[in-house]
């Protein structure tokens, strides 16, 4: 093997192992490192090989740039700079990296599976509490304590991975081959049992709408027999996702008809009042300088009825805005719309049959992603580095330019 394949393998097991990892708690070193080599390899890759970079990572780098510019304007420096490193800068190299290995079709198949085995083992988790006697309750905390569930990530992370690997579990099924569906259902399952006892009512909207996006990018080119099984699938997955919803607002004793006065409206009226004080360029980018706002800025009543709103904007579009302001609000929509543009442009209209199932998978992961982080925003840490690894992965395994 010579030396740039060896590199190249190696790379595609190192993000391997990162993907398997990344849905689990007290993990944060090793994340970090793991991150960090891959930067670091992707980056001497491309140098040795003169490639140019996929487009999202242009305005990907703006995004970079505008952030770590906002040490100069932040009442944190240190933190702000923290905050590029660890939710800019790693997520950034782990993206260019999925993108490089993902060329090879082997290399892609390892990279989701590794993905579905870290939800997987988030599921098996759920399986072991149950057969101990255990109420779900054991999983409601930050983190398990116990041997059983000693790396649960928590409510937040756990049902942002059950909805960030719902694609590729529909991608799998939808695949030809039959062990590939089966082992699709079995991530869908575990997807599905961890969102269950996590009691978070948003991730069911999220997976109802990837699952539409996905059907949706694939309607043109599915027969009239496939369509009619598709509307019937989403049909019931709808009805299963609203009684998912109903109950967890039981279990968390939410009146459904007192949805509309939740804390968090009352919130994001606060948070955006915070983010016009400086509506240009934002208070300065990192969850430490967030946080310094919300105790600054939010009303006493609302953070003594719910202590956490003052963490951060319980909304991703409307955390940018007040870390980095419109201009950066306008870099990142641009991110993702030039990642949409190239998606469709790969694995869109007129791509062959299993190209257009990647676009679908891509599209669906991007609408989960939104949808999750509408009422809250876990895109930092692992949230953020699984979601644009996933997102690089994909965009390699359509994009013939990442090929040697």
């Amino acid at each position: 093997m010579t030396f740039p394949a060896a590199v190249n393998q190696g790379l595609a097991w190192l993000v391997a192992a990162l993907f398997a990892i990344l849905p689990l708690a007290h993990v944060p070193a090793l994340r970090n490192l793991l991150s960090l080599a891959a930067a670091i390899l992707i980056t001497a890759v491309l140098m040795r090989e003169r490639r140019m970079p996929p487009l999202p990572a242009w305005p990907m780098s703006a995004w970079i740039a505008l952030g770590a510019a906002s040490a100069l304007w932040s009442a944190d420096p240190a933190a702000t700079l923290h905050g590029v490193l660890y939710s800019m800068l790693l997520p950034a190299g782990v993206f260019l990296a999925a993108w490089r290995v993902a060329a090879n079709d082997r290399a892609f198949d390892r990279l989701r599976w590794a993905a579905a085995a870290g939800v997987l083992c988030l599921g098996i988790m759920v399986a072991l509490v149950f057969a101990t006697g255990r109420p779900a309750a054991t999983l409601l905390s930050d983190a398990g304590e116990s041997s059983v569930i000693y790396y649960w990530p928590g409510v937040g992370v756990s049902s942002t991975f059950a909805a960030l690997i719902v694609p590729f579990a529909l991608f799998a099924i939808a695949s030809g081959r039959r062990a590939e569906r089966y082992a699709g259902a079995v991530s869908l399952a575990a997807a599905i049992s961890v969102a269950m006892v996590s009691q978070n009512r948003i991730v069911w909207p999220s997976i109802l709408v990837s699952c539409a996006a996905f059907i949706a990018w694939l309607w043109p080119a599915l027969a009239p027999a496939s369509r009619r099984l598709a509307l019937a699938i989403l049909c019931a997955a709808a009805v299963a996702a609203a009684g998912a919803f109903y109950y967890a607002s039981l279990e968390r004793r939410i009146a459904v008809p007192e949805l509309g006065s939740d804390i968090r409206v009352q919130g994001w009226r606060e948070w955006t009042g915070i983010a016009l004080q400086r509506p240009l360029l934002g208070h300065g980018f990192g969850r430490v300088q967030v946080h310094l706002e919300g105790e600054r800025g939010l009303a006493q009543s609302t953070k003594q009825r719910e202590p956490h709103l003052a963490s951060h904007a319980h909304n991703l579009f409307l955390d940018i805005a007040v870390q980095l302001g419109v201009l950066g609000l306008a870099i990142y929509l641009a991110l993702l719309g030039v990642l949409l543009r190239e998606y469709w442009r790969l694995g869109g209209a007129g791509a062959p049959g299993r190209l257009r199932l990647l676009g679908a998978t891509a599209f669906s992961l991007l609408v989960a992603m939104i949808a999750k982080n509408s009422t809250d925003d876990f895109m930092d840490q692992a949230g953020v580095i699984a979601f644009w690894g996933y997102a690089g992965m994909l965009l390699g395994r359509l994009d013939p330019s990442s090929r040697s």
